[in-house]
């Protein structure tokens, strides 16, 4: 869904770019268009947000797919990885952390460390 959602957001980017340069050839006054650069500072937080959340489910479907036996040998290995996610998810914008997305994707790692 964000791919989609990046990719007309480019669209539209790059309609207003080729906007911008008539009205800059026939030397109009440029009027800026704040909802498009608060649009892109969102897209690109929730691209951040939502690549980590990717990588955790990812992981976490990894790890309860391991045998029991190869836990035990794993741990070590997967207490590193989610220690990892556990300092990308507080190294986050605090923007962030209003959202909810941002609060499920912390407690399910905490809860899995």
């Amino acid at each position: 869904r964000m791919r989609k959602y990046k990719l007309m957001f480019q669209e539209y980017q790059n309609t207003w770019n080729k906007y911008k340069e008539g009205i800059t050839l026939f030397g109009r006054p440029l009027k800026c268009i704040a909802e498009l650069d608060t649009t892109a500072q969102e897209l690109d937080l929730l691209d951040e947000l939502y690549t980590l959340y990717v990588n955790v489910l990812e992981s976490i479907n990894e790890f309860s797919s391991l045998p029991f036996m190869s836990y035990a040998v794993q741990m070590e290995k997967i207490e590193t990885v989610m220690h990892m996610y556990q300092t990308r998810c507080n190294q986050m914008p605090s923007i962030l952390r209003d959202w909810r997305a941002y609060g499920d994707l912390k407690d399910m790692i905490d809860d899995f460390l």
